[in-house]
């Protein structure tokens, strides 16, 4: 009799705690945060995104404690959901409609997951950049929304001092005419932060360097591609040398004219008396870079060969 009604009391007791415990956990921990798997792919996606999602990842765990439903889907999880969607290679006329993207109130979402995860978790790195900036590195790069410097080389606030114009441009010194908000940036960068690197990064597909090539704003008025045809006459005496060389037609002119911008850029850099004067004592380094959307590879130009050559990535970091 006793072994009876101790087996039907642990049988009782046992039943009784896990359909306890199994309703509690569904109705109260899976269903709020929509299910424990698809939190941990979130995650997972999360993870192997970039160090820069690292905050987000922590976030992601912390749900499993304190459980929460899931934000909008944040920046590189969109990206890496949109690559399984075959895509061609919009060209520099044209917006690609396979690719998502988002207007303001998209935006302010995403300031939102920034807000409440990644600026939580670096918390400590945000006080230190409130008292001042140190970036070794200064990134001059274009202004298409398809080669942003801190995706590429997956960077955290305060690592780069960063331009964007159309086409990569630097213009040559001169103290006369205009505003100069390149210059006035490259002195900021070199002669107060004292950058030691300054990288002129190209890419592919580049319409301001397509426009150049075709000189399709040649005759236009301000507000018309005036402006555009003003900034990139700057790339004049290079599309001069790429077109007695390759032509006008065809992939090959507008890729070396891409090419050559950065190292017409790299000796614009050089009119500057404060650059090559750093250069000489071993204080500034130039480089020129080039970014190839389609295939996401990286060349850097070796200046002893004028050539550009791919960087191999590690295989993991």
């Amino acid at each position: 009799f006793f072994f009876f009604f101790f087996f039907f009391f642990f049988f009782f007791f046992f039943f009784f705690f896990f359909f306890f415990f199994f309703f509690f956990f569904f109705f109260f921990w899976v269903l709020p945060v929509r299910g424990i798997l698809g939190q941990l792919c979130y995650a997972t996606v999360e993870m192997f995104a970039s160090r820069r999602t690292a905050g987000p990842l922590l976030g992601r765990a912390a749900s499993f404690v304190c459980p929460v439903h899931p934000g909008p889907v944040s920046a590189s999880t969109r990206l890496l959901s949109s690559s399984s969607t075959p895509s061609t290679s919009p060209s520099t006329a044209t917006q690609s409609k396979s690719i998502p993207s988002t207007n303001f109130d998209g935006m302010l979402q995403g300031y939102s997951r920034f807000r409440n995860q990644g600026w939580e978790v670096e918390r400590a790195r945000w006080k230190d950049l409130a008292t001042g900036q140190s970036p070794r590195v200064m990134v001059i790069a274009c202004s298409d929304s398809r080669v942003d410097p801190a995706t590429i080389f997956d960077t955290l606030p305060g690592e780069m001092f960063v331009v964007r114009n159309v086409a990569a441009l630097v213009p040559p010194y001169e103290v006369g005419g205009g505003l100069h908000g390149v210059s006035a940036a490259l002195e900021f960068a070199v002669t107060q932060l004292e950058v030691s690197e300054i990288v002129v990064m190209g890419h592919a597909s580049c319409g301001g360097v397509n426009a150049a090539l075709t000189q399709r704003f040649e005759n236009s008025k301000p507000g018309r591609g005036g402006f555009i045809r003003s900034w990139i006459k700057l790339l004049d005496q290079a599309r001069e040398r790429v077109v007695a060389k390759h032509g006008r037609e065809g992939a090959a002119p507008l890729h070396e004219l891409e090419l050559e911008g950065v190292r017409q850029s790299l000796a614009n850099l050089r009119t500057f008396p404060f650059v090559p004067e750093r250069e000489t004592s071993g204080r500034l380094k130039l480089r020129g870079a080039y970014f190839a959307i389609s295939d996401g590879s990286l060349h850097l130009l070796d200046e002893s060969t004028a050539k550009f050559k791919p960087v191999i990535p590690v295989a993991k970091l």
